[in-house]
C-alpha cells in the first residue's frame, strides 16, 4: 500500500461529503455532527477499498480510563481526537489519520486562535513517527506510552461566513500544505 492512497481516499470521501452535507456545513451544526457525517462517507469508501480493515470513529477512546497520551509542551496529556482513521488496534499499522475540526466565521477570537493552534501542536504530535524496538524517552516518559505514528494529521477548519473548509495537512510532525476547498 502506498501511505498516500488513505489521504487520496479521504478527499475522495471529503469530496462526497461536501456535496451531500452542504446545508450541514453551511449551518451552525456541532463540530461532532460534522464529523459524524465525514465519517460516514469515509467509512462507505473504506469497505470497498484495500483498506476494508479500517475504521473511521469520531472521539474514539478504547482505553477508556487509560486514555491515549501525547507528549506536548512537556509532559504528557490525554487526547482524544475529533476522528481519526485505525484499524482499532487490531492492524501492526493502527494509525492512518487523525483529524481535528473547528469551525469559526470569519474572524479568529482569541479562544478559537488558541484552540485551532493547539490542535496544530496535537497534529504534530500524533504524527511523531516512533517504530517498534525504538524508544525515545522524554525525561521521564517513555513515549511507548503515546499515542502516535499516524501517517497524516489534518487541521481541518470550517469557515462559515467566507463558505470555505481549509484542510492543513501534517506529516512526521510537520506541516506540508494547505488545501482551500470554496463551498459556492
Amino acid at each position: 500500500m502506498n501511505k498516500n492512497d488513505i489521504l487520496e481516499l479521504f478527499f475522495k470521501a471529503n469530496k462526497n461529503f461536501i456535496k451531500k452535507n452542504k446545508d450541514l456545513i453551511t449551518r451552525d451544526l456541532s463540530e461532532r455532527c460534522l464529523c459524524a457525517a465525514l465519517a460516514h462517507e469515509v467509512n462507505k469508501l473504506l469497505e470497498v477499498s484495500q483498506y476494508s480493515q479500517y475504521y473511521c470513529d469520531v472521539e474514539y477512546n478504547r482505553n477508556k480510563e487509560d486514555a491515549k497520551q501525547i507528549y506536548k509542551n512537556g509532559k504528557l496529556q490525554k487526547v482524544t481526537c475529533d476522528l481519526i482513521i485505525h484499524s482499532r488496534g487490531q492492524l501492526e499499522k493502527d494509525n492512518l489519520i487523525a483529524l481535528e475540526m473547528k469551525k469559526h466565521r470569519g474572524s479568529y477570537k482569541t479562544g478559537t486562535r488558541y484552540d485551532i493552534n493547539s490542535d496544530r501542536i496535537r497534529l504534530k504530535c500524533l504524527t511523531k513517527q516512533v517504530f517498534p524496538g525504538r524508544t525515545i524517552e522524554y525525561e521521564e516518559y517513555d513515549l511507548r506510552a503515546c499515542v502516535c505514528n499516524y501517517d497524516f494529521g489534518i487541521m481541518y477548519i470550517i469557515d462559515e461566513n467566507q463558505k470555505t473548509i481549509t484542510m492543513e495537512i501534517y506529516v512526521n510532525e510537520e506541516y506540508t500544505q494547505t488545501l482551500l476547498i470554496n463551498l459556492e
